[in-house]
């Protein structure tokens, strides 16, 4: 009640005054609902307008409750509504009587002295002296509630202001607390990430080492000069552009039906067996990298490597300019067929995507580094 008197926007926003000569105080005010700690700090505490009355000063019903508690009245009582209201209208046919008062007749105003002076005390002959002490009693105690009510306020404005720092470190805390969040869902999406990298790079160097590991398989030389030799069948069948089966059925190069009926002829049956490897545990061209061999040309030996990845012929000759390149082209022209023919017969990396499916080309060394004697 003292905070909705004292405070100048108290009636806007608090509560609302009802009829201003009501006492007690408390029944001038209406309020239907609490308030909230938002709106006390917006419309009250933060607001420019509001105005602290330093000193409540009591109204005219007011002076005359107390000085009728004074008297003890008994007419007047506080926890009776009606009474209350009878003071009210008391004290304003108190105030009506003061300006009659003031239009008596002289003899009126003589029979009125005596009236007056026979309120006085029979002793100290003083008029409402104790009404005046109690005043100023009353005055202290108001002065001093109102200290307390200014020493609360600041109090409470003080935790307001803790208060508001501590939300405020509490939506800071929040918003921290979210990105840390944000940060550990991106790296765990990174881990994932760099998981998978990792995998397919393990699998990447193992596919890298698997063809890193050179194992090769040495043919004799008379697996070439036998195919190289007019009389072979080979010659019959395998050309550069198409086959032609036992039966003289054309076919593609692409059909391995065509390869394998051609290779387990009779005649060429040791060819075809060399390839697939399956005797004395010699490994088939299928489980080496390289297909080495040897070729005899104008009396001098050259080295053959066919790399079954690549799908390539390596020559490598120790005197590049001895041999002239056309009697090289030759004299590999049908091993070149064979040999391509022969890993598709047999199934060869038939799915990888440099797989040839024609006569495989064949490359030569321009230099070749020697050891020992010159004609090596």
């Amino acid at each position: 009640m003292w905070a909705y008197e004292v405070l100048s926007t108290a009636n806007e926003h608090l509560a609302t005054r009802n009829i201003k000569g009501l006492i007690p105080r408390i029944l001038r005010w209406n309020c239907t609902q609490a308030p909230s700690y938002k709106m006390l700090q917006k419309n009250i505490f933060d607001n420019k307008n509001t105005v602290v009355q330093p000193k409540l000063k009591m109204s005219t019903q007011e002076k005359a409750f107390m000085e009728s508690r004074i008297r003890r009245d008994d007419n007047m009582q506080m926890e009776d509504d009606e009474s209350i209201g009878a003071m009210n209208n008391k004290s304003l046919e108190q105030s009506d009587s003061s300006l009659q008062r003031e239009q008596l007749s002289p003899q009126r105003e003589q029979s009125q002295t005596v009236a007056d002076q026979s309120e006085m005390h029979p002793i100290t002959k003083k008029k409402h002296c104790r009404s005046k002490k109690s005043n100023d009693k009353e005055e202290q105690s108001h002065s001093k509630s109102y200290k307390k009510l200014k020493k609360e306020i600041k109090e409470v404005r003080k935790d307001l202001s803790t208060l508001t720092s501590i939300v405020w470190m509490d939506d800071t805390i929040t918003k921290q607390s979210l990105e840390l969040y944000e940060m550990k869902q991106m790296l765990e999406r990174l881990v994932q990430t760099l998981d998978l990298l990792l995998s397919h790079l393990q699998n990447k160097m193992l596919h890298l080492k698997h063809l890193c590991k050179r194992s090769f398989r040495i043919l004799h030389s008379s697996f070439l000069l036998g195919i190289n030799k007019l009389d072979c069948i080979v010659w019959n069948h395998i050309f550069d552009t198409h086959l032609v089966t036992p039966d003289n059925n054309k076919a593609e190069w692409t059909d391995p039906t065509a390869h394998l009926t051609i290779w387990t002829e009779k005649d060429v049956e040791y060819y075809f067996n060399t390839a697939v490897g399956d005797y004395d545990q010699i490994p088939g061209w299928g489980d080496v990298n390289y297909v080495i061999s040897c070729i005899n040309i104008k009396e001098h030996w050259l080295t053959i490597a066919a790399d079954m990845r690549k799908c390539k012929i390596y020559v490598f000759d120790s005197m590049s300019n001895y041999v002239e390149q056309k009697l090289v082209d030759e004299a590999l022209q049908m091993p070149a067929r064979c040999i391509a023919s022969l890993a598709i017969a047999i199934e060869v990396n038939l799915h990888s995507d440099h797989f040839t499916y024609a006569p495989w080309s064949i490359r030569r060394s321009n230099a070749t580094l020697q050891k020992g004697r010159s004609l090596d």
